[in-house]
């Protein structure tokens, strides 16, 4: 009962680099699996309506010339992620520099005409709190900002983000890291890694529909060190729908940050989406609202350190080739951030949590190994080369490394208490040290499933091994729908209506021998000692019935027996087919088919 045998490949795929444990795959952001799915969006993008006001400083000035009447309500944050509360109307008496003390607005425009606008705007009002915080200095007294994108790959960054991805890599000079891997499935394995230090399941229980479950407040975040260091912080996230922290999970019960405007997105959501007004509320696009709250906190908290988190993801997550509109936008925002100095003491980042997760491009092999490697660069001010070479020396060679999204905390850490070394964390290496070169998925914390520099080699689906595991990995899903009373009376069991790829593991010898217990205490899955024929380790892609839903799983075969590891990956979209247990077990949306 021996493993299937790998098939000659037609092709070797170039590396970044051949380490004895880890070789990095080197991507062609260009080739065809990508290139016939591209699309140009080369022309900008144009919100229906024109601006007619402008919110900042505590003053609103009309600026239209055809406003007859305005008013405007005030939103603010409940208890929680899931409300908002909006104010009564207040009528605005003059265009000109009229008061307002509210950060988040919807402002109401009767024209003259008779035609009614909505707009959403917001402003930073410094806070007294913030301005007093106690700030102790350190030797890197570097603000911080990261933008984030949602679902983009280095190469999908290459492809649709030529002019700002070019800005970073040779007008600033920042290091683009080629080896950086995901941690786990989606946005919030990945958020999680970088701003906590851990990974979801590390953690008690905050899923939503889980019994005793917590909000998220009581995680490891990143921004409470920042603000105990000075930091004024703010977390922006577009979509909220879709939240990181919400869409399975609680969310905060208190904001995680001095700036939190979910409350103004759910209202912007509530009142200006739409779709003859794609990617807008009102006149304004939804991703410069990120870049208009970072402007604005720099500007109005000038003496005080930075820590910024903004992180778009309409603009993005559902389409394949959309996020080229912010290109422009996103080169105008970063030139003049260097124009205006604020770059000079300024640790710059900008990543995506992972690459495109579904569709005809990630049923490709670039597809797969893409969605492991997202993007994710580090700019430094120009004088810390100078200043520090060592550690520029260190940044630049981890940049062929193999790093992940643990790694970004643990170099949060070492920047906050600089020069200390971070202490006692469960993951990760700070990127300000050089990575090892022999390091392997397994010591940065990366699951096999998710390793982007295993070697899969494609195997003949018939085997009988490829048949068994595929039908294991179904009753494994089965299994997560029917644990669950709700999910056993609403959703409908799966079967396998095709294999449609399989693929095995081919480590090398030096692959097992530094495969050893991980920094988390696990047993290492198997030793050089195993026979490989009597163990073996497959990646299948596969389509079920009824509900057409295309999956990829890791199964091992070990000692006669096939296990399931980790997650098993939905590549293929759900839209509705979870509607009857979407809000309840919001953590069952990738498996299960409504009956």
């Amino acid at each position: 009962n021996y493993c299937a045998e790998p098939k000659i490949e037609e092709h070797v795929m170039n590396v970044t680099s051949d380490t004895v444990a880890c070789r990095i795959p080197k991507l062609d952001p260009f080739h065809p699996h990508a290139m016939k799915l591209v699309e140009d969006l080369s022309n900008p993008l144009r919100c229906k309506t024109e601006q007619k006001a402008i919110l900042s400083g505590g003053e609103l000035n009309i600026t239209g010339t055809d406003v007859a009447h305005a008013s405007y309500r005030y939103i603010s944050r409940t208890d929680d992620d899931f409300s908002f509360l909006i104010s009564d109307p207040i009528k605005i008496l003059t265009w000109k520099q009229f008061p307002v003390p509210h950060e988040y607005i919807e402002l109401t425009l009767i024209l003259t005409n008779g035609n009614e606008l909505k707009e959403y705007l917001l402003q930073v009002v410094p806070k007294k709190e913030i301005i007093s915080r106690p700030s102790p200095a350190s030797e890197l007294d570097l603000n911080v900002l990261i933008i984030g994108i949602d679902s983009i790959s280095n190469g999908h960054a290459q492809r649709k983000l030529p002019k700002s991805y070019n800005y970073i890599r040779n007008v600033l000079e920042g290091y683009v890291f080629m080896g950086h891997s995901v941690v786990g499935d989606g946005t919030t394995e990945q958020l999680a890694a970088f701003l906590t230090g851990q990974g979801e399941q590390e953690y008690a229980e905050s899923r939503r529909g889980k019994r005793n479950a917590k909000p998220v407040d009581n995680w490891n975040w990143i921004f409470k060190k920042a603000k105990a260091h000075g930091y004024v912080t703010s977390f922006c996230e577009d979509s909220p729908g879709i939240g990181t922290f919400q869409y399975r999970l609680l969310g905060f019960k208190d904001p995680p940050t001095d700036y939190y405007p979910r409350a103004f997105f759910m209202a912007a959501h509530d009142g200006a989406h739409s779709k003859r007004n794609p990617h807008c509320y009102g006149s304004e696009k939804i991703y410069n609202y990120h870049l208009d709250l970072a402007r604005k906190i720099y500007e109005q908290y000038p003496q005080r350190k930075k820590f910024l988190f903004h992180f778009p993801g309409e603009i993005s997550h559902d389409s394949f080739n959309s996020v080229q509109l912010i290109d422009n936008d996103l080169l105008q925002f970063l030139t003049k951030f260097n124009t205006k100095g604020y770059l000079n003491n300024t640790l710059l980042i900008l990543l995506g949590d992972h690459g495109w997760r579904y569709g005809d491009f990630r049923q490709t092999v670039q597809g797969k190994l893409e969605e492991r490697l997202p993007l994710f660069s580090m700019t430094f001010p120009k004088w810390f080369k100078q200043k520090y070479p060592t550690l520029a020396k260190n940044l630049r060679t981890n940049t062929k490394r193999l790093t992940s999204w643990f790694d970004l905390y643990a170099t949060f850490n070492h920047l906050l208490d600089y020069p200390n070394k971070p202490m006692k964390l469960k993951h990760g290496t700070s990127l300000l040290t050089e990575v090892p070169l022999e390091r392997s998925c397994k010591d940065a914390s990366i699951p096999q499933h998710w390793c982007p520099c295993v070697q899969w080699s494609a195997v003949d689906r018939q085997h009988e091994h490829l048949q068994q595991a595929a039908l294991i990995a179904i009753n494994h899903i089965n299994d997560l729908n029917f644990q669950e009373p709700l999910g056993a009376e609403r959703c409908s069991q799966l079967s396998l209506f095709k294999l449609y790829r399989a693929e095995v593991e081919t480590p090398t010898t030096q692959v097992l021998r530094f495969r050893r217990s991980g920094r988390d205490g696990r047993k290492a899955e198997f030793s050089g000692s195993i026979r490989a024929k009597d163990h073996c380790s497959y990646q299948l892609t596969f389509i079920t019935l009824p509900n057409h839903g295309v999956f990829e799983a890791s199964v091992h075969y070990l000692y006669g027996r096939f296990l399931v590891k980790g997650s098993i990956s939905r590549i293929n979209k759900y839209g509705d087919q979870p509607k009857c247990i979407a809000n309840l077990l919001p953590h069952l949306r990738k498996y299960c088919y409504c009956k």
